[in-house]
């Protein structure tokens, strides 16, 4: 379900510190290419029941942080098969550890938001598509780097879009049958854990969001 960002206790504070957060990205981009400089959420492999996580001392691990079941079935998930590399991310506040070489300046300022247990840098290729699916795997990681049961919601900012007005309606989000087309520089917030949720990016360029998974408790 889509959630009011602005019920987001520190609000204020995350939206005077995003042109700086999209200042560190634009550095790197200079230097990097989204196609292979950053990470693919799906690994392209066949699905089977051990192919997504695995077992250490401290319990199940999953593979990758996003995944809620295995790599899309050809057989049973053809549309996601056939995207399952669109989708590509870069972990900015991952493990409770900064990835200060991304964001060298921003991570001072982010590192005060209250709330925030996860940040990532998603990537949508050009033409791209994330199927339906829900974050209720990568919040379970989360829980377990963090070592206690945490749910909360996720404040995605859009950093780059080749949307340039919202009545195209060629990048968007869908939560729970509910669509929004943010614009650069907007903010939405969406209940991952329990909302079915998928995205789309029809223009030539990449879709560039950061997302913040914020604790419950940071909401009024």
């Amino acid at each position: 379900m889509w959630i009011d960002e602005k019920k987001y206790r520190d609000y204020k504070t995350l939206i005077s510190i995003i042109p700086e957060l999209a200042n560190d990205l634009s550095i790197w981009l200079t230097h990097n290419n989204p196609e292979v400089d950053t990470d693919p959420v799906y690994e392209d492999r066949v699905s089977s029941q051990n192919s997504y996580a695995y077992i250490t001392p401290t319990g199940i691990q999953f593979a990758n942080p996003e995944m809620t079941e295995p790599a899309p079935d050809p057989i049973r998930d053809p549309e996601g098969y056939k995207h399952r590399k669109d989708w590509r991310c870069l972990g900015a506040f991952y493990e409770k550890k900064w990835n200060t070489k991304l964001l060298p300046e921003s991570y001072k300022s982010l590192g005060r938001l209250i709330g925030l247990v996860q940040l990532n840098i998603n990537f949508l290729c050009p033409y791209g598509k994330i199927t339906n699916h829900k974050d209720d795997g990568g919040w379970h990681k989360i829980s377990l780097d963090w070592g206690t049961k945490i749910e909360g919601y996720s404040i995605v900012s859009t950093l780059h879009t080749g949307m340039k007005d919202a009545k195209e309606e060629t990048v968007g989000m869908c939560v729970d049958g509910v669509n929004k087309f943010p614009l650069q520089n907007e903010l939405v917030c969406f209940d991952g854990i329990n909302g079915v949720h998928s995205m789309w990016n029809n223009t030539p360029e990449w879709r560039i969001t950061a997302v913040f998974d914020i604790r419950k408790e940071a909401f009024i």
